[in-house]
């Protein structure tokens, strides 16, 4: 069978060194998540605006603007991605010193399957 999408795994490569379809495309939603903007070589764009947005207050506001900066990033650069706008979130989490962030998602090609990307921002 011939897969849709295939990338290096970056978590376990001894074991599997690649992954195929939805595997490969979570990954790379997470690691967009997870990426500074600035701090990819070939693509200084790719990621989000993690510095300034870590150096404010945590708050609602400022999990709305990195919710805002997620968005835009993965439609800019995941476009297999389609986001479920009304379960994915960001929970502010000052307490401790913290964003959650958690985003559901159909990829195209697996319309029938839901995805889930869940990640601790800490500053």
């Amino acid at each position: 069978m011939t897969s849709f999408y295939k990338d290096l795994n970056e978590n376990n490569p001894k074991e599997k060194p690649d992954l195929e379809d939805s595997e490969s495309v979570v990954q790379n939603v997470r690691n967009l998540v997870l990426t500074e903007k600035l701090t990819s070589l070939f693509n200084p764009e790719y990621g989000i605006n993690l510095e300034r947005i870590l150096f404010d207050l945590i708050s609602d506001e400022s999990a709305l603007d990195l919710f805002n900066e997620i968005i835009d990033a993965v439609r800019k650069f995941e476009p297999r991605v389609k986001l479920n706008m009304s379960k994915s979130d960001v929970i502010p989490d000052p307490d401790n010193n913290k964003y959650d962030v958690v985003l559901y998602f159909t990829i195209t090609g697996f319309e029938n399957q839901t995805f889930t990307v869940t990640e601790e921002i800490k500053r």
